[in-house]
């Protein structure tokens, strides 16, 4: 799988034939067997009518969506991505409405939901260039605030690592289920053992954890009021 990872193709989009046109031919030659394309980290159809600069963005995914006819769409996708309206049309929504593949990442929340916030001070934790460093869900403070709102996940499910990963890959999957999970680790000591997730979960269980992800995402905005992006 090749990803089209930025949506900068220069001025007036002048490189972007060229890059469509190298994509398919890759695949052409059998180099590669999808094209992808990066969705935005927050995103939903009907903000494309707007002015806002959410509204630009998601009118861009549209745009390069169609010009670039992937195979699949990569999204950030877990407990502590965004909550929607129900008339909102999500990536999930629009690539399932497409029949274009789905390929969720960050399932794990970047490690937010399965590490104890027990760790060292964040500039020792993220190596140099890092984009953690910068963001305030990573800082000491920012990290128990999401561990002590798992609270409930660990009282219901366990509280073991692994269980922890289970139960958050569980919920990516059966809220996207037509979607393959991606989970990555920067170093050996951060890879957890994980089995196979098991069934999916309950609407009830959905919405328990929905709910105290909602919880969590509240706790942080108030926090750090400036700092909403979502990791």
């Amino acid at each position: 799988m090749y990803a089209y990872h930025s949506t900068d193709f220069g001025s007036n989009d002048q490189y972007l034939a060229e890059a469509i046109a190298q994509m398919h031919e890759f695949k052409r030659e059998g180099l590669i067997r999808a094209i992808a394309i990066r969705a935005p980290h927050e995103f939903a159809t009907q903000w494309a009518d707007e002015s806002s600069p959410r509204g630009q963005q998601a009118r861009r995914f549209l745009h390069l969506l169609h010009r670039c006819q992937p195979d699949l769409i990569a999204v950030r996708h877990s407990l502590l991505s965004a909550a929607y309206q129900t008339d909102e049309t999500t990536v999930i929504d629009l690539a399932r409405q497409h029949g274009i593949d789905l390929l969720i990442k960050q399932v794990l929340g970047q490690g937010l939901l399965i590490r104890h916030p027990g760790l060292p001070a964040t500039a020792s934790l993220f190596g140099a260039g890092d984009h953690r460093r910068q963001h305030n869900w990573f800082s000491p403070l920012g990290r128990r605030l999401i561990w002590d709102g798992l609270q409930p996940i660990r009282n219901r499910y366990g509280h073991t690592a692994a269980t922890l990963a289970n139960v958050a890959i569980r919920f990516a999957l059966t809220t996207a289920p037509t979607a393959v999970a991606m989970l990555g680790f920067r170093t050996a000591s951060q890879i957890t053992t994980i089995t196979t997730p098991g069934p999916a979960l309950t609407p009830p269980e959905v919405a328990d954890l929905a709910a105290t992800g909602a919880r969590i995402r509240t706790s942080l905005d108030q926090v750090f009021p400036n700092n909403r992006t979502r990791p």
